[in-house]
């Protein structure tokens, strides 16, 4: 129950948030209610939520109540019509009950099925009843009554209300509350409060006590003292579980030097519930009737790792994670620094989520609890000890802190520990010790070096008791621990560095075999050609032999063919390691093609860099729906809901040395010809691939000689020219160790501006009513009929080879009239574009709406210097899109 002063006699208006910073106050509560569903009574049938409360309204004063159901033992969550505060059926003539100055109004809606946060038309009112006492002058000797409580078992710091029933009212009345640990109030005593209505908290059993006065006569009297009791901490957490028992799954979670019970770790998990009261497979897991899962010190540096996983298998969501330890025990996590983990970004599994915390010298000593939960979707602050959610898995577990001392003696680490024997390189390792060294006043300086005997490339590294290191050949790794002088180094240990073709992502990685999987991948001119015709699970690896590898020489292009399953278009990229270092880098990408139609097979190129490391590497070929995310070069190991991955280990070999006088060949160009503006055209080399130590030195020419206005260009095997005049030639001299040869060049030019206009379409074609039957330019030979018979296409080009009535010589200055003769649709439009520039652009028209009674329309054009080209069109257009005459 929740009150908030208002003024008096204004109506107060919206609820706002029930919270406490909103001014709304814990005035009584019942944390042991158990509910039912559909629960139906009216007056004294009512159902009691609360009872026993006591709260003084002064005079002339106005209060708001809120009576809110909230999560608690027995009580069902608000997810569920179930136990919820929903609605009753009394009617409005008894919203508003009145008794002498006293007025209860509660409005006409009771009830609410939600959380009391962002109400909108809440609080509602309540059933219940309200005992009116008049505020009368006390006198004489007053009776304390009896002290109540609401609860009388609570948890540790848990809010609770003491309060009096049978007690002397009036005005003149104080009260004192008192506690103590003893029924006789001679140990600990200490104030509470001075409310009818007394908030507070215990973190042991305590007795309480008031003393009720009449500052009227001076005379008091004492209640019996009543004993509230503290539950024990480890029953006081509040509930964290998910809806769902699909997705995301906690295999085992290792603090320390501890770890999940087997017997309901892994796969193992899946099936057998936890032995806890309390817990649901799949969704809740309590461990806190078994041992603790570790023994830790206050001080201690504890690593841990939480193993996620999913017992239904693919397809694999992103989580987050989050962990808590109640360090002070008092039955919540909500405390500073009790906040072990709140991952900062969601990430899709399975994986191992690992870090350290420190305990805090101030944490408490003994058994205390540590919750874990992997959240689908939450992340952030959005992960909270009380977590409801979705998708995931809670698990709770008992943990021991022991009290610090000092160390003494000297240490005996024992071995080093590795968290793995060898790594991928540049991959992270975690180190630790076999022994803990008990006690404060600990120092640790860890060590790498190349041999076991400590003597060549020795690094210093970090001084906490666990170490990460990330080496990129073998290393050896120790650490010396000190006490006060006293000092030991481990037993060194050996990382090794695993092969990089184990070290490509191979999970996580999505996809389904129903739609865009890959039938087939062909590298032409190769051995490679995997036919499938379709896949057995969304991530396949195949090895270096017969149709599944290839070998392929650095500098060459290559073309892949994919072949696609039916279903919807795809679109496929490939990654190849060229520096074989385990990881598909974004320099190592190719888009193969982007949209592949549905059951066919479509192709891409691309070719091995000279710069490529030569031997076995790994190559990656990724498909997905078309629709969907366009593949980037950073998708290498992106969760993705469709397609497939397929993994191939091909051989790269490196071009032989370059000797004597290079033979290019010829310089090839994709394009010789291009319109103004132009795009880029792309240079190559006949004879490309002659070696090894080859250089290549790029040159364009105003002539063919190479005499006039030479230019240098770029320096690799092919290069990209965007050609901006008439005609440009182009050559490559190809070095080989002072031993050098040109290309023969190649000329690229502008096509005249007749072959560059944009071809018009239309989406249907031309009709009698909306034909162009004739046009006319006066004073010129340009009079062309071609009738009034609908015959398609609609659009026709007439070259200037068919005759003076199909072209017009005309004087710059001069203004010529145009006639357009066109068919009986109303309103029509005619536009006339010339291209007065010459730049083989249409860009300006000239333009006229007639009606069905004008046959033709005439426009007057004034022409300008250099050859026109002049299009008429018909009906209103979209870019491009005109039937057209040229000269």
């Amino acid at each position: 129950m929740y009150a908030k002063a208002a003024t008096y006699g204004v109506a107060p208006g919206a609820a706002g948030a029930i919270t406490a910073a909103n001014g709304w106050t814990d005035i009584g509560s019942n944390t042991a209610l158990v509910t039912t569903s559909n629960t139906i009574g009216s007056g004294s049938t009512a159902t009691t939520w609360i009872s026993g409360m006591t709260y003084v309204i002064a005079p002339q004063t106005q209060v708001r109540f809120c009576l809110q159901h909230v999560t608690s033992a027995g009580a069902a969550s608000f997810s569920t019509t179930a136990g919820s505060i929903r609605y009753s059926t009394v009617g409005t003539q008894t919203c508003s009950f009145t008794s002498g100055d006293l007025v209860l109004n509660s409005c006409a809606s009771y009830g609410y099925g939600g959380t009391m946060a962002s109400p909108i038309n809440n609080p509602r009112g309540f059933i219940g009843f309200v005992n009116y006492i008049p505020a009368t002058a006390c006198s004489g000797q007053p009776v304390a009554g009896t002290a109540t409580t609401t609860p009388g078992s609570v948890c540790p710091s848990a809010p609770f209300t003491l309060g009096l029933t049978g007690a002397t009212n009036g005005t003149g009345i104080t009260y004192l509350w008192e506690s103590a640990d003893d029924a006789a109030f001679t140990l600990n005593v200490a104030t509470v409060g001075t409310s009818l209505s007394q908030a507070t908290s215990q973190t042991s059993n305590k007795y309480y006590r008031c003393t009720v006065t009449c500052t009227n006569s001076g005379l008091s009297d004492i209640t019996t003292p009543i004993l509230v009791t503290t539950n024990n901490f480890l029953s006081c957490y509040c509930t964290s579980l998910p809806t769902n028992t699909q997705d995301e799954e906690i295999y085992s979670v290792t603090v320390g030097t501890g770890s999940t019970n087997p017997a309901y770790a892994g796969v193992t998990g899946c099936t057998t519930v936890a032995p806890g009261p309390g817990s649901i497979l799949n969704r809740y897991s309590n461990f806190k009737t078994l041992a603790p899962i570790t023994t830790v010190m206050q001080g201690d540096l504890v690593p841990f790792t939480v193993e996620e996983n999913e017992c239904d298998g693919a397809t694999f969501y992103a989580f987050g994670t989050g962990i808590w330890i109640d360090y002070n025990q008092d039955g919540d996590y909500n405390d500073a620094g009790e906040t072990i983990l709140q991952e900062g970004a969601t990430a899709a599994g399975p994986r191992n989520v690992t870090g350290n915390f420190t305990v805090p010298f101030t944490a408490l000593t003994g058994i205390t609890t540590m919750r874990v939960i992997v959240a689908e979707g939450v992340s952030g602050a959005g992960l909270t000890p009380c977590l409801g959610y979705g998708y995931g898995e809670t698990e709770d577990y008992l943990i021991d802190i022991q009290a610090a001392t000092p160390c003494t003696g000297t240490p005996t680490p024992g071995n080093t520990i590795a968290s793995a024997a060898s790594v991928c390189p540049g991959s992270i390792v975690n180190l630790s010790l076999q022994n803990q060294t008990i006690g404060t006043g600990v120092t640790y300086q860890w060590e790498s070096a190349d041999d076991a005997a400590f003597t060549l490339n020795v690094q210093t590294l970090g001084t906490l008791p666990i170490q990460t290191a990330n080496p990129t050949t073998p290393t050896y790794y120790r650490c010396l621990v000190d006490c006060g002088g006293n000092s030991a180094y481990s037993v060194e240990v050996l990382v090794g560095i695993s092969p990089f073709l184990n070290c490509y992502c191979a999970t996580g990685l999505g996809g389904s075999c129903a739609i865009n999987a890959m039938s087939s991948v062909e590298i032409a001119t190769t051995t490679l050609n995997n036919v499938t015709s379709g896949c057995t699970g969304p991530y396949n690896a195949f090895p270096a032999s017969g149709s599944t590898t290839a070998t392929l020489l650095a500098g060459n292009p290559y073309t892949m063919n994919v072949g696609v399953i039916a279903g919807s278009n795809t679109q496929v990229a490939i990654w190849i390691d060229y520096n074989q270092n385990g990881t598909f880098e974004t320099s190592e990408y190719t888009l193969i093609n982007g949209n592949i139609p549905s059951g066919t097979t479509g192709s891409g190129s691309f070719t091995i860099p000279l710069t490529a490391l030569s031997g076995q590497t790994g190559m990656r070929v990724r498909s997905d729906w078309q629709g969907t995310t366009a593949w980037t070069s950073a998708d290498a190991c992106t969760n993705r809901t469709w397609g497939e991955t397929e993994d191939y280990i091909i051989d790269i070999q490196l071009p032989a040395p370059c000797s004597g006088v290079p033979a290019p060949g010829n310089t090839i160009a994709s394009a010789t010809t291009f319109c103004a503006p132009a795009s880029p055209i792309t240079l190559s080399l006949q004879n490309p691939n002659l070696g090894t130590g080859i250089t290549y030195q790029w040159e364009q020419a105003d002539d063919q000689a190479f005499t006039l206005g030479v230019v240098s260009l770029g320096t690799g095997q092919t290069q990209s020219v965007t050609p901006s005049q008439a005609s440009t030639w182009y050559r490559c001299l190809v070095d080989c160790g002072g031993n050098s040869a040109y290309s023969v060049e190649v000329n690229i030019t502008q096509n005249p501006p007749t072959a560059c206009y944009c071809t018009p379409t239309y989406s249907t074609g031309k009709t009698a009513g909306d034909l162009i039957s004739n046009v006319v330019i006066s004073g010129t030979t340009l009079a062309n009929n071609t009738g009034t018979a609908a015959v398609n296409p609609a659009y026709t080009y007439f070259p200037a080879s068919l005759g003076a009535n199909y072209t017009a010589n005309m004087t710059a200055g001069n203004t010529y009239n145009v006639s357009v003769t066109i068919g009986s649709f109303n309103n029509q439009g005619i536009a006339v574009w010339i291209d007065l520039n010459a730049n083989g652009i249409l860009k300006h028209h000239l333009s006229v709406l007639v009606s069905q009674a004008e046959l033709s329309v005439r426009h007057l054009v004034q022409v300008h210097s250099r050859s026109p080209f002049l299009v008429i069109q018909h009906r209103v257009p979209t870019a491009c899109v005109f039937a057209r005459t040229m000269p």
